[in-house]
């Protein structure tokens, strides 16, 4: 951490001392949770109130802190806890620099532009991920539509939730519970249900692009 700081501080003061430091937008975001790797000494992070880690779906393995600086052009000082992902960041740098993108279309994420400046609500209705293979349906997925998270095959690398065979599907309601120590399932079948079918669109999409 000390040597990543120490980098970092060399490109900030590089852009400073070059007068392009209010010129640039700078991203600064961690791609998943704590490690439990050995390769990673079993961990030495955590994810505070959340459960969860690397490789996990659950919020400690997904939700990460990013920082977005472009001084003199957004607002500074700020925090957003809307919910949003790594793959809006092409949309949202091509929207602030005014780059007009090939195929929008194509592209899972959406610009966080109104998030960033005007504190709006998320753009988006539903996210999705994944680990491995689309093919293999052991691997741990999720859904989030609105408040409700499906969580498939979900475990927990830092082991402070554990899961029985009847949790191979997990709903949690991170409104109500963002720590997602309860399995909603029994009580929500008809979000079960609609969750599950999005999932399952979504592998056939990914796998219909792939094979194109």
């Amino acid at each position: 951490l000390s040597t990543l700081d120490e980098l970092v501080g060399n490109v900030l003061d590089h852009l400073e001392e070059t007068g392009q430091l209010e010129n640039t937008i700078i991203v600064f975001q961690s791609d998943h949770g704590h490690s439990k790797e050995e390769r990673a000494y079993f961990g030495g992070g955590n994810a505070g109130p959340f459960n969860g880690a690397k490789f996990s779906m659950l919020e400690g393995g997904i939700r990460v802190p990013a920082i977005i600086s472009w001084p003199g052009n957004i607002p500074s000082g700020e925090v957003r806890h809307q919910w949003a992902g790594a793959v809006d960041w092409l949309p949202t740098l091509a929207d602030f620099v005014d780059v007009e993108l090939n195929d929008p279309a194509v592209l899972d994420g959406v610009s966080l532009r109104d998030v960033i400046v005007n504190n709006e609500d998320s753009p988006h209705d539903v996210m999705f991920w994944a680990t491995g293979n689309p093919e293999q349906t052991s691997n741990s997925w999720a859904v989030r539509k609105g408040p409700w998270k499906l969580l498939g095959n979900p475990f927990d690398p830092a082991k402070k939730l554990s899961f029985s065979e009847e949790d191979k599907l997990y709903l949690v309601n991170l409104t109500q519970d963002s720590t997602e120590s309860s399995n909603l399932a029994k009580q929500h079948p008809e979000v079960v249900s609609e969750l599950n079918q999005l999932h399952t669109e979504w592998i056939k999409e990914i796998l219909s692009q792939r094979n194109k």
